[in-house]
């Protein structure tokens, strides 16, 4: 049995709830072939557009053309953060911009953000309030003519306004188990884990 408090956080101190993470090591096809095979978290698929494999990581755009690559639809309520590493594909390509645009389930955007990558590997965080189902857009554009970046290593998670902090775990073996000296008015969770010779439950 285990025992937790919960209690309301304030800001972005609440519990973390990861949604989608995608590193696309296991990716080694082009284009528009991007499937749920690269996708752990919940059922869908990637949409791709002049998107490449690129040894392990994924190339958006080309040297001519812009990229679009978008998530699978996503649920959840609250703020989520989208976090992602990209860097420009050839270090002499200037004016290449990607834009992260998250839209709710009407296609509306709930937020659209801007970053200009350089040489350098970067990580990046985009915020977004959602209230049910949602997916994230990543685009290419340049006025230069190069339209190519490198991404890897994308995670949405949610943030819940509220803490789970672990207080105690115990093994019995009656089919009571008793808590004392727990706080007056506050809220707590346990979770209950059934053993014998045949097994483990849930």
């Amino acid at each position: 049995v285990e025992l937790y408090k919960v209690s309301e956080a304030a800001g972005s101190a609440g519990d973390v709830a990861v949604l989608l993470e995608e590193n696309f090591a296991g990716c080694v096809k082009d284009n528009t072939d991007i499937s749920d095979d690269f996708y752990q978290y919940v059922e869908g698929e990637w949409i791709a557009y002049n998107v490449y494999s690129d040894s392990g990581v994924l190339r958006i755009g080309t040297a001519k053309e812009s990229g679009l690559l978008t998530t699978p639809h996503i649920m959840a309520e609250g703020e989520v953060v989208v976090s992602f590493n990209t860097w420009l594909y050839n270090p002499t390509d200037t004016d290449v911009v990607l834009g992260i645009a998250v839209y709710d389930e009407n296609d509306d955007d709930v937020v659209y953000e801007e970053v200009l990558p350089t040489s350098q590997k970067s990580n990046y965080k985009v915020k977004a309030a959602v209230d049910g189902e949602f997916y994230v857009v990543f685009d290419t554009f340049s006025s230069t003519g190069k339209h190519r970046v490198k991404i890897d290593d994308i995670s949405v998670s949610a943030v819940s306004s509220v803490k789970t902090e672990k207080i105690t775990a115990v093994t019995v073996s009656e089919t009571s188990c008793r808590f004392d000296g727990l706080d007056a008015g506050c809220r707590y969770i346990y979770r209950v884990q059934a053993k014998d010779a045949a097994g483990s439950s849930a």
